[in-house]
Formats: C-alpha cells, structure tokens, sequence
C-alpha cells in the first residue's frame, strides 16, 4: 500500500516539476507572462501523459495513477485531457475516472464564472428574475 502511494506521489511530483521548469524555459524563450506559459506547459504535458499511458495501457507497462491525470487537469490541463481523452479514446469506460473528472470540470466552470462575477446573472435568469441594479460609485 505504501509503494503505491509512494508511486502516485512520484508521479504527481515528476509532472509537476516538468511543467514547472517547461513553463520557466516557455517565458524566458517567449517572454510571455508566466500564466501563458504555465497554461501551455501543464496542456502539453497533461496531454503527453495521457498518450503515454493510453501506450502503457496496450503494452502492459507501468501506468500513470488517475489523481496524476486530475490533478494536472484542475491546474489547468482540461482542454489537454479532453482532447486526449477524445483522441486517445482512452478512460472512456471507467466510471472512476470519468465521473471525478467531469465533477472537477463543473467546478472549475463555476468557480470560474463565480471569479468573473457572471455566477449571479446566471442565477438570475434561472430563477427568471431581473438582477438588482448595480451601485454607481
């Protein structure tokens, strides 16, 4: 039991360090603001992930743990595990993967429209109301 923990932890460390130091080398390359390059380095290498275990899947060799693959996705690798998850054709049939994964994604779309301040209109609308008129400062 500890040799799997032991192996999630490594495979969470090691993936995210990557994409520490490919984001790092991204914005001193590109001078680009580390966010972008944060957002292209955790999609590359969540997509890279995913490809290689969709190949260990076939082969039989070691697979990476799904907290790897939701971890990587709620700091920004959703559009990388969709795209793998839909060009891979992998996970598709493992309620433990895919139904984690799709909660995580609701969050994130809510949190995200929470963050922006859209939450409020939506729930204004679904509740077929008219949104209390804002304060002029």
């Amino acid at each position: 039991m500890s040799s799997l923990k032991n192996i999630k932890s490594r495979s969470i460390f090691v993936n995210l360090l990557f994409t520490l130091v490919l984001a790092a080398v991204i914005q001193a390359v590109f001078f680009i603001p580390f966010l972008f390059a944060w957002g292209f380095a955790i999609n590359s290498v969540t997509f890279i992930t995913f490809g290689k275990d969709k190949a260990a899947a076939t082969t039989g060799k070691n697979r990476t743990p799904e907290v790897t693959f939701l971890l990587l996705a709620a700091l920004g690798g959703f559009p990388a595990l969709f795209a793998g998850f839909n060009i891979f054709k992998h996970k598709r049939k493992k309620p433990s993967f895919f139904i984690p994964m799709w909660g995580l994604f609701i969050v994130q779309v809510l949190l995200s429209a929470w963050f922006y301040g859209n939450l409020d209109q939506v729930y204004y609308q679904w509740q077929n109301q008219a949104p209390p008129a804002q304060q002029i400062k």
